[in-house]
């Protein structure tokens, strides 16, 4: 799994405060630990 995030469009730290409210949290479940080794690389 790859995740970008574009940051070009955000200049202000109001901007970046929207972002991360605006955001949901993620809970990521791996049951091995190659899993998690691939999920961290």
């Amino acid at each position: 799994m790859i995740v970008t995030l574009q940051t070009e469009r955000v200049r202000s730290l109001e901007e970046v405060r929207a972002f991360v409210e605006g955001s949901e949290a993620v809970d990521f479940a791996i049951s091995d630990r190659a899993g998690i080794y691939r999920l961290v690389r």
